[in-house]
């Protein structure tokens, strides 16, 4: 009988990432699109940076699996690396580098925020998750206004997706302008 060779434990969660995604990148029946959340607990800062670093990569699968991490954990290095992606022509890669500068609080994350609310485009509807962290007085009126022009049932889903965190930022924030937008866009039913 032949044994099979085992793989060499990997040595620490840096190793552990590598090897899961050398492994994901294999052709397989059933591709793996994310990495285990629990790593990005077992990751400490001279690994984030690292793979802070392996995001210069071109290779469109590695960067979605290398974001499925970031997308849950701020890192501030990465931002720079994120704020590229964010307009990669891959849309998986984009979104989780939208979803993982929505961790971050830094004013280049809300002006990019505030450029979706100007200026429809890809992600505009959720220029908000990205204001979770980065609300200043005031940010609600475009947010308003974005909120305006999508009217009509053919909007329904990025009116939606642009309120989901309202109440959130709302709860945080304790912005009166923000408190009142949050109101006239949930108007109180008769009990």
């Amino acid at each position: 009988k032949k044994k099979k060779s085992k793989k060499p434990a990997p040595t620490d969660a840096y190793q552990h990432v590598q090897m899961l995604i050398h492994e994901a990148l294999l052709p397989h029946p059933r591709p793996v699109s994310m990495l285990p959340y629990q790593l990005t607990q077992r990751l400490t800062p001279p690994d984030w940076e690292r793979l802070t670093a392996d995001l210069q990569t071109d290779d469109t699968a590695k960067l979605r699996l290398l974001l499925s991490l970031f997308m849950r954990h701020g890192v501030p290095g990465a931002l720079d690396r994120l704020l590229m992606l964010v307009r990669n022509q891959d849309h998986g890669v984009a979104f989780r580098a939208l979803r993982a500068l929505s961790h971050l609080q830094n004013e280049r994350v809300r002006e990019f925020a505030i450029e979706l609310l100007r200026t429809p485009q890809r992600f505009s509807e959720e220029a908000t998750s990205l204001l979770q962290l980065n609300y200043r007085s005031g940010d609600e009126q475009l947010i308003r206004a974005r909120l305006n022009a999508l009217t009509g049932r053919q909007h329904s889903t990025a009116r939606h997706s642009l309120l989901f965190d309202l109440p959130d930022m709302a709860e945080a924030s304790q912005d009166d302008g923000l408190l009142i937008l949050l109101a006239d866009s949930f108007p109180q039913q008769i009990c």
